[in-house]
């Protein structure tokens, strides 16, 4: 997920990254140069830790409010999240999907708008995917 970060961060966009847990993309995205970075989490414990963010999930978040959203997250979750994982985008905007094994692309992809590109790393996944379903 941070390598797709270095490619789709740019200055001054705003990033959303769903599931933040320790909070290492959101960071990683502000070193980047996103000029705001907005992280979530549904477990306290996790926000406390990441020390930014909101205890919450993307259906927080305002339509067409971001630019690229980055969710490292189980395979279930981003299938239940993908209709606002997508809604949140602005027009042109990406979504990177990623925390699932090889085995389970499918499944996730099938949630998701047509993917620009699937990512692969050992036994890891990644979807690129653009903002509309």
């Amino acid at each position: 997920a941070i390598e797709a970060l270095e490619e789709f961060v740019k200055p001054g966009i705003t990033v959303l990254d769903v599931g933040t847990g320790s909070g290492i993309l959101a960071k990683a995205a502000r070193l980047l140069g996103a000029a705001r970075v907005y992280a979530c989490d549904t477990d306290p414990v996790a926000v406390e830790i990441a020390g930014d963010g909101f205890i919450g999930s993307v259906n927080a978040v305002a339509t067409a409010s971001v630019d690229l959203v980055v969710a490292n997250i189980s395979p279930e979750a981003i299938v239940q999240l993908a209709p606002d994982l997508v809604r949140v985008l602005r027009k042109g905007g990406v979504l990177l999907a990623s925390g699932f094994e090889l085995a389970e692309v499918e499944k996730v992809r099938a949630a998701l708008p047509p993917a620009r590109d699937v990512r692969k790393k050992g036994n890891w996944a990644l979807i690129v995917a653009p903002g509309s379903l």
